[in-house]
């Protein structure tokens, strides 16, 4: 058996000398899909043929390559990017490492670097044969789609759509994954004075620009990192990148110097691998993990968790769930509720619409969704703490977890629900890249913030002595370097030891604090057009005591954050913004606010002309143009005739922030600047 294996960067010639089979692996069939095809190159000007292809299917680690030989009843030329395809799947031992097509035993030598390592359900691709069954949700041009979900859908055909989302998670995941193991940086690092041992420099040279381009796309300011001595090895040390500058030299050589930040673990062990990195040993230095939790979420629908909690349970959880997946449930034309104490102060602020909202998030019935479509300046955040406020009044042994897909949107919804509810002890989680990046905002917050709670007199003699040594180191942490400080482990602690019934968090650090989910009766997510449907799934099903959601947000404004990844599963497979769903599920009950109290009325009617009347949606304005002379009436001389109103086209690549994950364009803010 000559040449046995040849993949990527590994070229290794072999001649297997003897084969003694001991057993088959256990296997199992799954569905998947295409969704890249490598084509040979081919003299002359006729079509390239298909070389091999990438499948994917949920219980594979990452795509897997697909060949000639692995084809049970077809040709690798009869396949197309986004057909189905059934797999049958190997189970593989835990600690091996998967490539796209090889795997190599633990602790292998010869290795790529980019494999990843085995858990304990992981599986590698067999054979595949094509999918037989026809799929009868398709887009004009005939490819299947997955999503959104409607009421057309059957309970087996929801269960089918679920593992092909699970496998497109992987595939969005694999790529951040790897992303970050291809720019992973080998070798010795610089001091940049002798007296600093913890801040070092580190470079990477390439005439490749595409390579440059994946190295600053991952190597962001303020992205946390680790160090450590192999690759099989446990980090020794974590920090954060600092500066990034990128130069070209004469000889076109594209030299990226990053400038990092590292401290040690407390272990002697690892103090002892500093030392010797200190002193000119190679290390690994590489990016931390993005805060998707996009395995997670992959789990959740690949093994139909939200399908049993519908089948299974008798509870307000199941029918929440069963509103989001166009599903009939128990109160099939609620609409409006209990209307609460109306004569309370930030009630009488609110108008019709948006006492509306609130009403029906008072009205859980069986399990309740409520939607508020809220346009720009229509109130959406201070009616969502509104809401808060009401059901804290009504019920004051609720638990309220607000959350939102990104930092920013958390900020801003608890300064307004501690202005609502001034008296409230609520509790507001952090990052603390998010603490770096925002940190004049979040201070504003101080009376709700974790340090705030913890650093009460009295509050540290009723803890067990390990969680008193974790909450006094990240008080140390927290002022100096709050990117090192245990947010999530301490405000476990917290949640464990003392009960608040309203906590702000994104979905991603609220899903890795247990107190601050699992006991949540009332769930409020803001801007829910940048939050995933696959996402939202996965928090409901860590939420067994939930009763009532409220959705606000404006599904006219940009979606979920999709560019990095393959164009195929942009649309179709789930990873869209939830109010795509939202608008194909009849039980979920909505309100639209369509009064403008934030701009002057002909700002109003531009981005009401643009982006709703052709939606037959109306914005305006709430107040007068006449009402609007602030800086009219400064007594400063302004222009107040022939001046054109500049519409910037958004134009470039959009970017997600790394420590918010919200959108961002710096192309397009350059170009807006120099025409300033």
């Amino acid at each position: 058996m000559d040449t046995w294996m040849y993949q990527s960067r590994i070229n290794f010639q072999a001649t297997a000398t003897e084969i003694i089979e001991t057993q088959l692996a256990p296997w199992i069939k799954n569905t998947g899909f295409t969704f890249d095809l490598k084509r040979r190159k081919k003299e002359g000007s006729g079509p390239k043929s298909i070389g091999s292809a990438r499948v994917i299917a949920f219980g594979l680690e990452r795509g897997a390559t697909l060949t000639t030989r692995q084809c049970l009843d077809f040709e690798l030329s009869e396949l197309k990017r986004g057909q189905l395809i059934d797999l049958q799947l190997a189970h593989i031992p835990e600690g091996w490492l998967i490539a796209a097509g090889y795997i190599l035993p633990p602790g292998s030598y010869l290795r790529h670097g980019t494999e990843m390592l085995a858990g304990g359900n992981s599986h590698v691709l067999g054979v595949a044969s094509l999918h037989k069954e026809e799929w009868r949700f398709k887009t004009p041009n005939g490819q299947p789609t997955f999503f959104p979900i409607t009421p057309e859908y059957t309970n087996e055909e929801i269960d089918f759509a679920e593992n092909i989302m699970a496998a497109a998670l992987i595939v969005a995941s694999e790529i951040d994954e790897m992303a970050r193991i291809e720019t992973l940086f080998q070798g010795t690092l610089g001091l940049r004075t002798k007296e600093e041992r913890r801040n070092f420099y580190i470079a990477f040279e390439t005439t490749d620009r595409s390579f440059s381009k994946k190295v600053c796309d991952v190597w962001t300011k303020d992205t946390a990192i680790s160090a450590k001595m192999s690759y099989g090895s446990k980090a020794f040390a974590q920090g954060v990148i600092k500066e990034i500058m990128k130069k070209c030299t004469e000889d076109n050589v594209i030299v990226i110097e990053i400038d990092i930040f590292l401290i040690p673990h407390l272990e002697a062990e690892q103090e002892d691998d500093f030392e010797a990195m200190i002193q000119g040993e190679d290390v690994i230095i590489i990016t931390s993990e993005g805060g998707g939790g996009l395995r997670a979420q992959s789990e959740t629908l690949g093994f139909h968790l939200a399908s049993q909690i519908m089948e299974r349970e008798e509870s307000k959880r199941a029918e929440i769930l069963k509103s989001l997946f166009a599903r009939r449930g128990s109160d099939e034309k609620v609409k409006g509720g209990k209307s609460g104490e109306s004569k309370l102060e930030w009630r009488q602020q609110l108008n019709d619409q948006q006492q509306e909202t609130i009403e029906n998030w008072l009205n859980e019935g069986a399990g309740r969704v409520h939607f508020q479509q809220a346009p720009p300046g229509t109130g959406k955040t201070r009616v969502a703490a509104a809401c808060i406020a009401a059901i804290v009044h009504q019920n004051p042994d609720c638990a309220v977890l607000a959350t939102s897909g990104s930092n920013l949107p958390v900020s801003k919804l608890t300064e307004e629900a501690a202005r609502t509810l001034p008296d409230q002890d609520m509790i507001a989680f952090f990052s603390g890249m998010a603490k770096v990046r925002y940190s004049e905002h979040i201070a504003l917050l101080e009376n709700h913030l974790l340090a705030t709670k913890i650093n009460k007199e009295g509050y540290q003699n009723k803890l067990e002595p390990g969680q008193a040594r974790d909450v006094k180191i990240y008080l140390e942490k927290i002022e100096r370097h709050p990117k090192q400080a245990a947010e999530r482990k301490v405000g476990a602690v917290l949640q464990k030891t003392e009960f608040r019934n309203v906590v702000f968090a994104t979905i991603h650090m609220a899903l890795s604090i247990p107190g601050a989910h699992v006991t949540t009766t009332h769930l409020v997510v803001d801007e829910v057009t940048q939050v995933s449907f696959t996402s939202m799934v996965h928090l409901l099903c860590q939420m067994p005591n939930v009763a009532s959601v409220l959705l606000t947000g404006d599904r006219r404004q940009i979606g979920t954050h999709l560019n990095d990844l393959p164009d195929l599963i942009h649309e179709g497979f789930g990873l869209e913004s939830l109010t795509t769903q939202i608008q194909h599920c009849p039980r979920i009950s909505t309100t639209t606010l369509i009064y403008c109290y934030r701009a002057h009325p002909t700002l109003v009617q531009c981005f009401d002309y643009a982006s709703y009347r052709q939606h037959n949606e109306r914005v305006i304005p709430a107040i007068a143009a006449t009402e609007r002379r602030g800086l009219t009436d400064l007594g400063i001389n302004l222009p107040v005739s022939d001046i054109p109103l500049i519409l910037l086209n958004i134009c470039g690549h959009t970017e997600i922030d790394p420590a918010s994950f919200s959108i961002e364009n710096p192309e397009t803010n350059c170009r807006s600047a120099e025409n300033c």
